[in-house]
């Protein structure tokens, strides 16, 4: 009965006590940081245009012991680029990186000092992300739907003023349908009609084209990692591929995941890794050239137009069409007279055939065109 009488004043001084607590919390981090001490951003306004951090790193990873944090740089601004797509191996530190930028921004805004060398940071309305794989079996929410629920929010409530970081988007579907929705999602907040600033990690790498696509508005970052082979203690032991995390971040694109290297790290059968190798190494080939061919597609995003161009590509691809299918079902026959082939001989000679066209057709020949008719071709004929 007499605490009843002082819930009001009760309510207000855990309220004060909790304020005291994160400010002198705060405080502690700015001045006991292992690395460099915290700097006061500057907060610029909202006519500026962009978010700058240099040497920024992720405040409770740098709270750690005995861990060595690497700086990174971020340069987010209107009229050059307000959209980072983010590519890196599994381990190497992209999903760190979105999220220092986000914790950075939010600490800036409520008047904290940032851990950064230099920090300019334009005021956002909202800070909204798209991370993690998590299901609601209690309410029949798989993974995959999860995801999306939270990607529809984002969509439905971002502002051009808005921060967005969004890590691995569709990778609880199919690889196409997974692309689909990554390139879809990422046009949308990249695109004029949006234009918020977004980092957008992911392991699907046909994504980096899309700054082809949007030149001024999205910008390929690559984390970076140290590969060499070391010979086997065997003389005939095949060398074994070693992979270094650098955890650096730089222009560029990662042309590679290196997840088989994380699974053998993790312990995983050697028999499991030869074998996953070998599935792996028969599309390598095709995606590489595809990735090559999506560099040289023409077509045109501009923010006074309302509309994307086309490019001159369907109608090469449809003047090449007639021939690739010729060339495929000469190699099927092949096949049928010679028993000792195999299908994956006729995934060679597609790269091949592929190669032969991209030299005597050098532009616009669209990837996903030549994808899905490679495709549709070797699922036709599976019977081989």
């Amino acid at each position: 009965m007499y605490i009843a009488t002082y819930l009001e004043p009760i309510n207000q001084l855990n309220a004060t006590t909790a304020f005291l607590d994160v400010i002198v919390s705060l405080s502690i981090a700015a001045i006991s940081s292992s690395g460099v001490s915290y700097i006061r951003p500057k907060i610029l306004s909202k006519d500026n245009g962009h978010i700058i951090l240099k040497g920024a790193r992720h405040p409770c990873l740098e709270m750690q012991d005995r861990v060595s944090v690497i700086p990174n740089d971020v340069h987010l601004e209107r009229g050059k680029q307000i959209f980072l797509i983010i590519t890196g191996p599994n381990m190497g530190g992209k999903s760190t990186f979105i999220h220092s930028v986000a914790v950075i921004v939010a600490m800036a805004q409520i008047g904290s000092f940032v851990p950064c060398s230099y920090a300019e940071i334009m005021p956002v309305d909202a800070i909204m992300a798209r991370v993690g794989a998590a299901d609601y079996q209690c309410r029949g929410v798989s993974t995959f739907l999860a995801e999306m629920l939270e990607t529809s929010a984002v969509l439905r409530s971002v502002t051009p003023n808005s921060l967005v970081i969004i890590d691995e988007l569709g990778r609880g579907t199919s690889t196409y349908d997974g692309f689909g929705l990554a390139w879809a999602v990422a046009s949308f907040l990249a695109s004029p009609e949006v234009g918020c600033f977004g980092l957008f990690a992911t392991h699907f790498h046909e994504l980096t084209s899309l700054a082809n696509y949007m030149p001024k508005r999205v910008a390929n970052l690559r984390v970076l990692c140290n590969v060499s082979n070391t010979k086997g203690i065997v003389e005939d032991e095949e060398s074994e591929t070693k992979v270094t995390m650098l955890y650096k971040v730089e222009p560029g694109v990662c042309s590679r995941s290196y997840g088989l290297d994380v699974a053998r790290l993790a312990g995983l059968p050697m028999e499991v890794i030869k074998q996953a190798e070998h599935q792996a190494s028969k599309d390598e080939e095709l995606e590489s050239i595809w990735l090559k061919l999506d560099k040289k597609c023409s077509t045109i995003y501009e923010d006074e137009l309302d509309f994307v161009h086309d490019s001159p590509a369907v109608s090469i691809a449809n003047e090449l069409c007639p021939r690739l299918i010729a060339m495929l079902d000469h190699v099927i026959k092949e096949v049928e007279l010679n028993k000792n082939l195999s299908i994956n001989m006729i995934s060679s000679t597609v790269a091949h055939l592929t190669r032969e066209l991209l030299l005597e057709k050098p532009n616009n020949l669209p990837s996903d065109y030549l994808l899905n008719l490679v495709k549709n071709k070797l699922e036709n004929n599976k019977k081989i």
